[in-house]
C-alpha cells in the first residue's frame, strides 16, 4: 500500500468541499473516499492529522480491518482473500482483486490508514459497517433475474472492456455519486444489499455515538457513495 508521507510528486489532491462536510453542529465530520484512489491514503492521513478529532468511525468492520492488516503484512496475497462458493460474492471478489491488481490498490486501504493515523496519534477509532458475513448472508438472498443480471454485469466488467471507464469515473470522483441513481433503478435489490442497509446501520452507530458520549468532533470515513445519504439523514440531529 502507498505511504502516505510520500505521495508521489504528481499526485492530484481532491477539493475538500467535495468529500468533507460538517452536520450535527459541527460536532460530525463526514469524509468521503474513493476505494479504489490511492490518492486517497494520503488524503485519509492528512484530514485525521490536521482535524485531530475526538473519535474516527470506520466503514469497516473488525473482520475486514484483519483482513486488510494482513494484506498489508504480506501474510496473504489479495488472491487469497476468497468468500463463500456462491457465485455472486464470489465474482464480486474477483471484481475487487482484478481492480485492485489493475490499480495497485486494494479497496479499503483508505480506511486501513485511518485507523493506523488514529492509533499513531493517540484517536480512539470504531467500526460502523455491517459484518461481512452479514452482507454476503443478504446477497444471497437477491433473486435469481437480479443475481443473473449483476453476474452478467460483473463478467463484462472482468473482461476489461470498461476498464478505462472504470478507471475515467475513479478519477472523477466528484460524479461518482451521480451514478448510483442509475445502479439503483437496475438493480434495486442489490442497491438495498450494498448500499441502503448498510448505511442505516452506518447511520445508528453514528447517532449512538453522537447520543451517548462527549465527543466534540467525530470523524466518519465512508465511501464517496455514502456520504450524501449519510449526510441526509444526520443533517436533521
Amino acid at each position: 500500500m502507498n505511504d502516505p508521507r510520500n505521495p508521489s510528486a504528481d499526485a492530484e489532491f481532491p477539493d475538500r468541499e467535495n468529500i468533507l462536510a460538517k452536520v450535527a453542529g459541527g460536532r460530525l465530520l463526514v469524509l468521503g473516499t474513493v476505494h479504489l484512489s490511492p490518492d486517497f491514503e494520503t488524503v485519509v492521513d492528512s484530514i485525521v492529522r490536521e482535524e485531530h478529532p475526538d473519535l474516527v468511525l470506520v466503514e469497516l468492520d473488525p473482520q475486514r480491518l484483519a483482513i486488510l492488516e494482513a494484506l498489508d503484512r504480506g501474510d496473504i496475497e489479495i488472491s487469497q482473500v476468497s468468500g463463500p462458493d456462491e457465485e455472486v460474492p464470489s465474482l464480486l471478489q474477483k471484481v475487487q482483486t482484478y481492480f485492485a491488481n489493475q490499480v495497485g490498490v486494494m479497496p479499503g486501504a483508505e480506511m486501513l490508514r485511518a485507523v493506523r493515523t488514529a492509533r499513531e496519534l493517540g484517536i480512539p477509532y470504531d467500526f460502523m459497517d455491517l459484518p461481512i458475513e452479514e452482507t454476503i448472508s443478504n446477497l444471497n438472498n437477491v433473486t435469481e433475474t437480479e443475481q443473473a443480471a449483476i453476474i452478467s454485469e460483473l463478467k463484462q466488467l472482468l473482461s476489461g472492456e470498461n476498464l478505462a471507464e472504470v478507471e475515467a469515473a475513479i478519477e472523477d470522483y466528484a460524479n461518482l455519486p451521480d451514478l448510483l441513481p442509475a445502479f439503483n433503478r437496475e438493480f434495486p435489490e442489490l442497491s438495498q444489499v450494498v448500499l441502503a442497509t448498510r448505511e442505516d446501520h452506518m447511520v445508528r452507530v453514528i447517532r449512538q455515538w453522537l447520543r451517548g458520549s462527549d465527543h466534540q468532533k467525530i470523524l466518519v470515513v465512508c465511501g464517496l457513495g455514502h456520504k450524501d445519504t449519510l449526510l441526509a439523514a444526520l443533517g436533521k440531529d
